[in-house]
């Protein structure tokens, strides 16, 4: 949807958009399908007063492999 509208109003999405999305799982279980969809900008939320950074932790090891 995103690409036709920029289509008709003559931007190149793939270029100009940055496409994000927020994840509440780890990427071995979802990042290949997410990226395969042209995400780039990956959010990771966490609360607190805990604050567990696991899944922090396994998408920047994820983001690191990547380079």
């Amino acid at each position: 949807m995103l690409a036709a509208h920029g289509d008709d109003v003559g931007r190149d999405t793939d270029a100009q958009v940055e496409r994000s999305i927020g994840v509440k799982r780890p990427p071995q279980e979802i990042a290949d399908d997410l990226v395969d969809a042209g995400a780039t900008l990956f959010t990771i939320g966490t609360s607190g007063p805990e604050f567990d950074l696991d899944l922090v932790r396994q998408w920047v090891a994820w983001r690191d492999a990547r380079q």
